[in-house]
């Protein structure tokens, strides 16, 4: 019976948290992805990116990573030679790579276009 209301917790935990995350796309506008084990994620708002831990008793902000001027319309998450990677694309026509475990910004592609 412990097992069942742990899991039954657990399961309600993770609703709780799946449906906070989409009200703040719905109402925000956001983009977000998931990073790892679904252990943290990513969010663009603004000219800002925002990586998060989720499923604790709270969500933690882990980092924040600036150096947008314009909107982020873009973001996306990729692993090589095991080493984590955020991308941000921008209005200010910037491509910006981010290390994840270091927290910081390792690359800038100048004036990309959506042409």
């Amino acid at each position: 019976m412990e097992r069942r209301y742990f899991t039954s917790i657990m399961k309600s935990k993770e609703e709780e948290i799946q449906i906070i995350i989409h009200h703040w796309i719905r109402t925000l506008n956001i983009k977000l992805g998931w990073i790892k084990d679904f252990d943290k994620f990513v969010v663009d708002y603004a000219s800002t990116v925002f990586m998060f831990n989720t499923f604790r008793s709270s969500s933690k902000l882990i980092n924040i990573f600036t150096g947008h001027t314009k909107a982020v319309w873009s973001i996306d998450y990729s692993t090589f030679d095991d080493r984590q990677f955020i991308c941000s694309g921008s209005s200010d026509k910037t491509v910006r790579v981010w290390d994840v475990d270091n927290n910081k910004q390792i690359q800038s592609f100048n004036r990309h276009s959506s042409d």
